[in-house]
């Protein structure tokens, strides 16, 4: 329903104009500037949208009535706005467990590093690729290069090195093509890279 429409059935029930309810009505179905379709109700028409209402406009607001100003709950506002949408007022759990969890929202990230820095090497300067890999530069191609000539001394690394040059071994491949190495950190992973470094 509208917004215009929500705000005649408010005041229709509590008293005053549609003017003095519009403000709450628009801001719950503000959603819909980002998402045109029903699914825009998952970011305010909740339970925590009615508190969120409450936090923004206030406790109550103050309409006229023909024996003067009443109170009404903002809240009771926002919750008869979703029953009108709804029929119930549904927590952000009911909308939550129907999302798909991407990668991303776990805070899993790319990070780039040449494989030298964990004592890598690819046979003749080829190609070393993770499961999740990345394009290594002329500097880390030459790196490369110059680790399988000559060895690697993993004494040099700290613990968190040799446990990704550990990870990287195990699942690295290597095929004869320019050097490629894609990393992808953890949290916890990149926690324990700043921890190094502090």
């Amino acid at each position: 329903m509208n917004s215009w429409y929500h705000a005649k059935a408010a005041a229709k029930r509590w008293g005053g104009t549609p003017e003095n309810y519009l403000e709450i009505e628009t801001f719950i179905d503000s959603s819909k500037a980002h998402i045109a379709d029903a699914r825009h109700r998952a970011m305010y028409h909740h339970s925590a949208g009615v508190f969120l209402c409450a936090r923004i406009f206030g406790d109550t607001i103050t309409v006229q009535r023909e024996n003067g100003g009443v109170q009404v709950p903002v809240r009771l506002i926002a919750e008869q706005h979703i029953i009108e949408d709804l029929g119930w007022i549904p927590s952000p759990n009911d909308y939550w467990q129907h999302a798909i969890l991407a990668g991303w929202m776990s805070g899993a990230k790319l990070r780039e590093e040449p494989l030298s820095a964990f004592g890598l090497t690819a046979p003749d300067g080829g190609l070393a690729i993770t499961k999740t890999g990345r394009v290594l530069t002329e500097v880390e191609i030459e790196e490369l290069a110059n680790d399988a000539a000559g060895g690697y001394d993993i004494s040099r690394l700290t613990p968190y090195q040799r446990q990704v040059r550990q990870e990287m071994n195990e699942r690295a491949t290597f095929t004869p093509s320019p050097a490629v190495a894609y990393r992808e950190l953890t949290d916890d992973e990149e926690a324990a890279e700043n921890a190094t470094w502090d």
